[in-house]
């Protein structure tokens, strides 16, 4: 599944009602590692995240903004969706896996 939608169905479909569609993310590198420093995901994913459209809810299913501990959480499952959909086109492109 790609990875902006995976807060948007299955077992998340309903619990959210915003999104952070956009991430502004880091605008050089000596900027992204010191972010980085702060977010517990592996380099390839996080500048992955910082590079399009996220999907990342920012807001539960009652208009509460999620909490900063929770979005952490988030932002860490949505990374490793990131990786296992590039896994999975790697796959596709070699011939390995059909769509």
């Amino acid at each position: 599944m790609p990875p902006a939608e995976l807060f948007k169905t299955g077992e998340y479909a309903g619990k959210f009602s915003q999104y952070d569609e956009q991430v502004r993310g880091p605008q050089d590198a000596s900027h992204a590692t010191r972010f980085q420093d702060h977010v517990d995901v592996p380099r390839p994913a996080f500048l992955a995240l910082c590079a399009r459209s996220q999907g990342i809810p920012t807001h539960e299913a009652d208009g509460a903004e999620v909490s900063k501990s929770r979005r952490k959480k988030l932002v860490a499952e949505h990374a490793a969706q990131v990786q296992l959909h590039q896994e999975y086109q790697a796959a596709v492109g070699s011939g390995e896996l059909l769509p």
